[in-house]
């Protein structure tokens, strides 16, 4: 019920406001506005996640845990949600989400609520191909050698 409560008032506000600047800058510019920050949220949203996505693949080959970088990458797709949503709020809101402000949002916010609920473990652990869990760190360690084959028959 909160949630449905918060997600009227949202409405509200987002119509009262639309209401005001729609009647301070004209309908023709307020409309362009939402049309174009809806275009720039399904740019960003496509753009940045997948760069974000990346980052976190490279801390996990790296044997860093990429928590964080999965958490920017749900506050970047946030960002464009809210910025395809029609509304000026909703665009303030998702452009706050863009700027860096992100990466202290996932750290402080969302990355305590990981630390207290997350098991605490030595380093980040991958899947090898047979299903076994393995230290990430490990599964880098490359070992050069020569071996010479010895022939039984003979």
């Amino acid at each position: 019920m909160p949630i449905a409560l918060f997600g009227l008032l949202f409405f509200a506000l987002e119509l009262a406001v639309l209401i005001e600047v729609g009647s301070a800058i004209g309908t023709l510019t307020t409309i362009f506005w939402i049309v174009a920050s809806a275009v720039l949220g399904v740019n960003i949203m496509s753009r940045k996640s997948a760069q974000v996505l990346r980052n976190a693949q490279i801390a996990a080959a790296e044997g860093r845990s990429p928590a964080k970088d999965m958490i920017e990458a749900v506050l970047v797709v946030f960002a464009g949600i809210l910025l395809f949503i029609p509304g000026f709020v909703s665009d303030a809101i998702g452009l706050v989400l863009l700027t860096p402000i992100r990466s202290l949002i996932a750290v402080t916010a969302v990355g305590s609520w990981v630390a207290r609920h997350a098991p605490a473990t030595g380093s980040w652990t991958q899947w090898n191909n047979k299903g076994a869990t393995q230290d990430a760190k490990q599964s880098q360690t490359i070992i050069d050698a020569e071996y010479t084959t010895i022939d039984d028959d003979k």
